[in-house]
């Protein structure tokens, strides 16, 4: 229960800074919405972000694993960041970073894909078939 709790807390921590991230795009505020980036990310691997940028996708993975299995919710939480910071980054005409922040968001879809119940399955699925396209933000 306590679990739970703590992932439905996380849940609503993050999706509040996703609401940041897209606010701050779209208003063109650059510096606040990476700031929110970072902190969604903080939160979901509990590491400084700094840290966590210079980290491969298959090690932070290794960190949401607790005796071999996969938190399969922070997973699909930190695919959707890296998603989320992917699109502006090709929104933003930054090709080469847009691809390789991608492929971070599409190693953690893939694990939820592999590893999640079906409704976690189906939201990596969806999430990863939006793909790059900047109408996708």
């Amino acid at each position: 229960m306590l679990q739970r709790d703590y992932i439905m807390r996380l849940i609503a921590q993050v999706g509040d800074l996703m609401r940041k991230i897209a606010a701050a795009k779209k208003a063109g505020r650059e510096d606040e919405s990476q700031e929110a980036a970072a902190a969604a990310l903080a939160l979901i691997f509990d590491l400084d972000p700094r840290l966590s940028d210079l980290m491969p996708a298959p090690s932070l993975l290794a960190l949401l694993r607790e005796e071999g299995r996969l938190d399969t919710a922070r997973a699909l939480l930190a695919g959707e960041v890296y998603a989320q910071r992917a699109r502006h980054l090709y929104a933003a005409g930054a090709g080469a970073a847009a691809e390789e922040t991608w492929q971070r968001a599409v190693c953690f879809f893939s694990a939820v894909e592999a590893e999640g119940d079906p409704t976690e399955r189906a939201a990596a699925h969806e999430a990863s078939r939006r793909g790059l396209a900047p109408e996708a933000l």
